[in-house]
């Protein structure tokens, strides 16, 4: 297992094929002073089908996630991947399928960021979000509404995930003089990209996940990644 992925306990049971992803983004060259960014979400896992929590577990993409991530490149980025300078990816098995499956469709490079990984969540990895409600409830209810203010037990704090997530994403990018760029992530850690590249505060992370599709595109201005590099958290 590569650094910077929680190693996966025992296999978990699976369930249903992941959704379809029915939007179809476009992929211009950046404008001056802009960086065009497609943010791509980690084809499924296994947990991911049984709908529980995974973190940076390190898991592989399941038979279903595979089959929708193939649909997904299809219709989403048919013909437009060709235009990609560079696909970016966490270590995880997931992410590193994902990336691998952009690049055989249209030959951009690929690029492994370890700091792109998902949050640790610690011994909530594998719980469902029910289970975790049952045992938890006052815990599991601050967590929905104030993200950064709850650590997992044995885990990550929030905000921590935004510095490292942020920052790993500004060093990568500041290296890029083209785009458009592909970004593949895992929930948390998108969501995370999402909050910042619509200038949203970190409270918002959880609308920001419910809100995402399964690859999205936005025209950033790279002055947006600047304060990341000197250390500054978004929305300070």
């Amino acid at each position: 297992m590569k650094r910077g992925a929680r190693k996966a306990p025992a296999a978990a049971e699976s369930a249903g094929p992941q959704a379809q992803f029915p939007h179809r983004p476009r992929l211009p060259m950046s404008k001056p002073g802009t960086l065009t960014l497609t943010l791509v979400r980690s084809g499924a896992t296994e947990w991911d089908d049984a709908g529980r929590l995974q973190g940076s577990t390190d898991l592989p993409m399941s038979e279903s996630g595979r089959e929708a991530l193939a649909a997904c490149l299809e219709h989403s980025l048919n013909g437009q991947a060709k235009a990609l300078t560079l696909v970016l990816h966490a270590c995880d098995e997931a992410s590193v399928q994902t990336a691998q499956a952009i690049v055989d469709r249209g030959g951009a490079r690929r690029r492994e960021a370890p700091g792109l990984c998902d949050m640790d969540i610690g011994l909530w990895a594998g719980l469902r979000e029910a289970e975790l409600f049952e045992r938890h409830p006052t815990l599991f209810r601050t967590w929905r509404e104030d993200p950064g203010s709850i650590t997992p037990p044995d885990g990550e704090n929030l905000i921590d995930a935004e510095e490292r997530i942020l920052g790993a994403l500004s060093r990568s990018l500041s290296k890029v003089s083209r785009g458009p760029v592909a970004v593949v992530l895992r929930p948390f850690a998108r969501a995370v990209v999402r909050c910042r590249l619509q200038d949203r505060p970190l409270a918002e992370l959880w609308k920001a996940a419910d809100e995402a599709q399964p690859i999205e595109t936005f025209e950033v201005p790279r002055s947006r990644l600047e304060p990341v590099r000197t250390g500054l958290r978004a929305g300070a």
